[in-house]
């Protein structure tokens, strides 16, 4: 992360001054992420989630570590531990699949699962599908009780994009 400094003095005898330090581009730590949940079988029918995520840039950089050193059973466990949180019927359909373009410096993870349904009864007993997007609620959360002693520092701009697709039920099978 750049602090946001605009200048800075460098030692040396080319520099005579203050330098303009260069901002990082926009798609420095970008993050897209795409969910599709196709409840096409039915209301009461299993339905599929699958969930597929690119990160780029520097991102793509820091998450490297978390796919490597075997692993993957504990990743496996912490993504369906996660979703499980918004979609509580998730079981994994199929293991993690992590494609590393170190070329294009993107890393690409997708995830695969099976819900008992997509739809759940709400507190008065209607069906409803919920898609989540969990990808902003970090940004949406409170920021904590308390007085602040140092300035409060937000990324900005946020680069994360996230697509939902639902295939619903025809009202046919409903």
């Amino acid at each position: 992360r750049s602090p946001g400094f605009e200048r800075a003095l460098v030692l040396g005898e080319q520099s005579d001054g203050l330098e303009v330090i260069p901002r990082p581009g926009a798609d420095v730590r970008q993050r897209n992420v795409s969910t599709v949940l196709d409840a096409r079988r039915g209301i009461g029918a299993p339905a599929t989630l699958d969930i597929t995520t690119r990160y780029g840039g520097a991102l793509a950089d820091s998450m490297r570590p978390l796919f490597q050193g075997g692993m993957m059973e504990q990743r496996q466990t912490d993504y369906a531990s996660y979703i499980a949180r918004y979609y509580s019927t998730a079981k994994v359909r199929e293991p993690l699949v992590v494609n590393d373009d170190r070329e294009r410096n993107v890393l690409e993870v997708r995830e695969r699962y099976t819900l008992a349904s997509a739809f759940a009864a709400n507190n008065e007993g209607v069906l409803e599908l919920v898609l989540h997007p969990d990808e902003l609620y970090n940004y949406a959360e409170p920021l904590g009780a308390g007085s602040r002693q140092a300035p409060l520092w937000l990324e900005y701009p946020v680069p994360v994009r996230q697509a939902a697709a639902c295939w619903p039920a025809s009202s046919a099978s409903a």
